[in-house]
């Protein structure tokens, strides 16, 4: 298993504080390799969260139902579950800087350009650190809407570029309206019968995001999350379709780069869909301490072997404390997790 870390790189603010859309690109599987994740830093989290209306939609955003299809989670919802589905596709562009396209589709609805590379989107790429990811930052303001994009792609490191796994929080405004959400997607959804398996496969990863507890102080109010994930795939008797449940442990924030261990966050049992992507949503739940919460979240498989390589999706949960009717919290945030071998 991959351990987390949160590196940290200086990003130029191009937009006002509360005008942000954040997305992580996590590493793909499929042949070989584990899981690796980037956290943006500090000042990204302290950027996007600073402004205080954005609050209630981060909640909303992690109590709602995720959308089938590319993985979305957000405050976009109605009944509690999420109406919108925002999808990433990533390119190798030119001189080694990552291409994309973002689409937005709700209800149903034909997708439309949500951000892209091209004209009109400020595009910013930095050097690959160590794990060879690349951060990318993009921004984008017109009639009254604004978006700032985060992109942290391995996909200039990757034989097969169709295996990349994309994920990522987002804000977007437009005039007066807000909206939070998070998504995940990949360039091989798994397209293999996937209620012909049988057995169990056990999936190890790292998720990434942003979280808020009122005990631990930052700036920002929203400050880097990361965790280990491990999930544990039931796929049946190739009668029936299966299951799939895991946790995220060993969970920091990491306030002003003092990063705090907050426990772990259990990924309830969720039922496999009839698609062939194995499409799940579940319950998730928190209790550490007096915390106590609840909170959605979903996914599906990706990378076509035998059986899927890799696992993707969204998390999200609010809690409160028993001992402190004030005392609140959050998170939210996206995941990747490969086959083991």
């Amino acid at each position: 298993m991959q351990h987390k870390h949160f590196p940290h790189f200086k990003i130029q603010q191009i937009l006002p504080t509360a005008l942000v859309s954040m997305v992580l690109v996590l590493s793909a599987c499929g042949g070989g390799g584990g899981s690796a994740t980037q956290a943006p830093n500090q000042q990204t989290f302290a950027n996007m969260a600073g402004a205080a209306e954005n609050s209630a939609n981060v909640t909303s955003a992690a109590t709602s139902v995720p959308r089938r299809g590319s993985v979305t989670q957000s405050s976009n919802s109605v009944n509690g579950a999420t109406v919108n589905s925002l999808s990433i596709t990533v390119t190798r562009g030119t001189a080694g800087t990552p291409s994309f396209s973002i689409q937005e589709s709700v209800s149903g609805g034909a997708p439309s350009v949500f951000l892209a590379s091209g004209p009109g989107v400020a595009v910013q790429a930095g050097s690959a650190d160590r794990t060879g990811f690349q951060p990318v930052v993009a921004s984008s303001s017109s009639n009254n809407r604004n978006v700032w994009t985060l992109i942290f792609t391995n996909i200039n490191r990757i034989t097969d570029v169709n295996q990349w796994l994309a994920g990522g929080l987002y804000i977007e405004t437009t005039g007066a309206n807000r909206e939070f959400g998070a998504y995940f997607n990949g360039g091989q959804p798994f397209t293999n019968n996937i209620a012909s398996l049988s057995g169990t496969a056990t999936y190890d990863g790292n998720a990434v995001g942003i979280g808020r507890r009122s005990d631990i102080q930052s700036d920002s109010g929203f400050v880097a999350l990361a965790g280990d994930v491990r999930l544990v795939a039931n796929f049946g008797d190739a009668t029936a379709l299966g299951s799939i449940s895991g946790t995220i442990s060993s969970i920091e924030l990491d306030p002003d780069g003092n990063a705090e261990d907050i426990g772990t966050l259990n990924l309830g049992t969720a039922l496999l869909s009839g698609d062939n992507a194995g499409f799940f949503t579940g319950d998730t739940s928190y209790q550490v301490g007096n915390w106590s919460g609840s909170g959605k979240w979903g996914g599906q498989f990706y990378n076509n072997v035998a059986y899927p390589g890799s696992v993707g999706g969204t998390f999200g949960i609010s809690f409160t404390n028993s001992e402190n009717d004030e005392a609140r919290g959050t998170l939210i945030g996206v995941f990747s997790a490969d086959r083991e071998q």
